[in-house]
């Protein structure tokens, strides 16, 4: 019985391995080259979308990157903090779930502001 399942086991990976490496005759018609994805990225084309947020060449931006690295330092050490006393309660039974629910209270609405930030700030086309 096991070695039917070995056996059923090792025949489905040959069968996957094998269709694996045929050609798709699909994915080779219409295809895009690496050359034509990687033009998209070109200053000459992004700047011809207007889309595009062009926040990437200020002053205000290396201020915005800043505040936004000073709202996810405290908002990755909550993380952790509420991380290790849900640990604690969970694996070692300790009475911490007051302290587990201020800190993750703490860390959502900071997670939520960073998110608000980030949005306003660099994505404002939407």
């Amino acid at each position: 019985m096991m070695l039917q399942k070995w056996i059923a086991t090792l025949l489905l990976a040959f069968a996957v391995g094998t269709i694996s490496w045929l050609p798709s005759t699909s994915w080779a018609a219409g295809t895009t080259t690496d050359q034509q994805v990687m033009s998209g990225f070109s200053p000459e084309v992004q700047s011809q979308n207007t889309l595009a947020p062009q926040v990437f060449n200020s002053n205000a931006d290396n201020t915005r990157r800043w505040v936004m690295f000073a709202l996810a330092v405290p908002l990755l050490v909550l993380l952790l903090i509420t991380g290790g006393l849900g640990i604690s309660m969970g694996l070692y039974g300790k009475d911490l779930f007051l302290p587990h629910l201020i800190f993750a209270g703490l860390s959502i609405t900071l997670a939520i502001a960073h998110a608000i930030v980030g949005i306003v700030w660099f994505r404002p086309h939407l």
